[in-house]
């Protein structure tokens, strides 16, 4: 007997971690790899994201935004991992958050170097579980995509470091 397959969600109706975006700083503190174990006494509520993984969202304004989706007009740019720890770090090092660029995440080579005075980030954690990883990881990107088609519904173009990084160019910020 064939088992049915769930077919993958046609909207972007994820809760966000912790109902709130985080401030770069927040992320530095609790994510960066030089800082060892304290990232559960740095930051306790960013702590239980570290492995998780899912859909994140980067925007770039003074205050957090107030819309807790991918329409949200201050983003950047929506991304999937299936750990966010790994990712905002391999983001920080080739952005140049912590020196000079360095391997980790090839859209934040077209961030302008070492800024993230205004950055926030959401995390949407993907549920996975029970799937085996390559539906996973598959369930993943189409909430990517989803996310990133529904900015472009709303926006009517992608988020800009999608399009620099499409066009091999630096996002002005």
């Amino acid at each position: 007997m064939v088992r049915r397959i769930l077919g993958p969600p046609g909207e972007f109706d994820v809760p966000a971690f912790a109902n709130r975006w985080f401030h770069w700083s927040e992320i530095s503190d609790c994510f960066w790899p030089g800082r060892g174990c304290r990232s559960e006494k740095a930051k306790p509520e960013l702590a239980a994201a570290r492995n998780l993984g899912g859909v994140y969202l980067m925007a770039w304004c003074d205050l957090a935004p107030t819309v807790l989706a991918p329409t949200a007009k201050e983003l950047q740019y929506i991304g999937e991992t299936n750990s966010f720890k790994n990712r905002m770090t391999g983001f920080g090092r080739s952005a140049g958050f912590w020196g000079e660029r360095d391997d980790g995440h090839g859209p934040a080579w077209h961030w302008p170097k070492g800024r993230n005075r205004h950055l926030w980030v959401v995390f949407f954690q993907i549920p996975i579980e029970p799937l085996p990883k390559h539906l996973a990881d598959g369930l993943r990107k189409w909430m990517e995509a989803v996310a990133l088609e529904e900015y472009r519904h709303v926006h009517g173009v992608l988020p800009p470091l999608q399009v620099a990084s499409k066009h091999n160019r630096a996002i002005r910020l």
